[in-house]
């Protein structure tokens, strides 16, 4: 188990009220290292859609203010396809189908060099009851892609768009 997994762990067990200020202290320690290190990442993003709607969240660290998509970073050795199908269970319980890979795009954020990989995916026919760690989202819910909040980040209107016309094209 690395570090980040252990303590991942650790605060999991913690209320929602603290896990919101760790993943708040974590996130600005990880922005001071990043600017000092200046490191390659990679993370993964996912346009997750349930017929014409898709899922959007609001983190609790970070740009808060902004809807965004699902996402996180990868862990060591694991592949970007695999990251995704993680991190929509972990942040919002759900499972995805079929997972289709829009493009990867390079971020550069807080000093740090971001590969970001972007897939979109169905919502498991089970349903898309949402199951959100409390911790780490603030708020998910899920929009209308062509009506989607005003507070969207441009990142993420350019991905549903992608989705949607890569949907409809096949």
């Amino acid at each position: 188990m690395t570090l980040i997994e252990h303590a991942e762990a650790v605060a999991a067990r913690l209320p929602i009220p603290a896990r919101r200020r760790v993943f708040r202290v974590g996130y600005f320690a990880l922005q001071c290292w990043w600017h000092l290190r200046r490191p390659h990442t990679a993370g993964v993003k996912v346009v997750l859609r349930n017929g014409d709607d898709v899922l959007l969240v609001r983190h609790t660290y970070g740009r808060r203010s902004e809807w965004d998509l699902p996402g996180g970073f990868l862990n060591d050795g694991e592949a970007p396809q695999d990251a995704v199908l993680r991190e929509l269970g972990e942040e919002v319980g759900l499972r995805a189908q079929r997972p289709v890979a829009l493009g990867a795009i390079l971020v550069r954020s807080s000093g740090r060099r971001d590969t970001v990989h972007c897939f979109a995916a169905d919502a498991d026919s089970d349903g898309p009851a949402l199951d959100v760690d409390g911790g780490e989202i603030a708020q998910a819910g899920w929009f209308a892609h062509d009506a989607l909040p005003a507070e969207t980040t441009t990142y993420t209107r350019r991905m549903v768009a992608r989705a949607y016309w890569e949907m409809f094209r096949s």
